[in-house]
């Protein structure tokens, strides 16, 4: 999203340099088909520049104002693609294949994934609980196997984990 932010910045900057354009301006779409993300910065930015009595001769309304945004991006950018101005000036994209093969390529190279910037909090995982009256089978291999793995996640992305392997009761 860093990475969308920048390039939708410095488009609304080219476009109306005098506008307020929000730091967030870039999220997931939350339906899928319109597109990977979306813009949601030409309704704050023409409010900005209507406040401020600066508004360019050719922009009445957001989305003229999402055109003009997309016009400054292109249509041949390295890393957005499908760039459409939805109602009220939304404007959703997609990443290029490209740029996302690229990303893939250089996280092989390094070997080690990005780690989110979560929080470190203390997590608790229960996993296994056989009954020691009973037979062991697969299936409690099965969720041993499972809650090693959700803890070894958790202690990647920096989390102090506590693993508790509850043994059912003999009764």
């Amino acid at each position: 999203i860093e990475v969308l932010t920048q390039i939708f910045l410095k488009a609304f900057e080219e476009v109306v340099p005098e506008a307020e354009v929000p730091l967030t301006l870039v999220s997931r779409c939350k339906n899928p088909k319109d597109g990977d993300y979306q813009c949601s910065g030409s309704m704050p930015a023409f409010a900005s520049l209507r406040k401020s009595d600066s508004l360019p001769e050719n922009i009445k309304a957001p989305p003229q104002l999402a055109e003009a945004v997309v016009a400054a991006i292109g249509t041949d950018h390295p890393v957005l693609t499908d760039l459409k101005v939805q109602k009220g000036g939304f404007i959703t994209c997609r990443m290029t294949e490209k740029y996302l093969q690229s990303r893939v390529q250089t996280q092989l190279k390094a070997r080690s994934l990005p780690k989110p910037n979560v929080p470190a909090e203390q997590c608790v995982v229960d996993f296994s609980s056989p009954n020691i009256a009973k037979e062991m089978h697969v299936g409690h291999l099965r969720s041993t196997i499972i809650g090693e793995a959700v803890c070894r996640v958790l202690e990647f992305v920096g989390h102090s984990v506590e693993r508790v392997n509850h043994v059912g009761d003999w009764g």
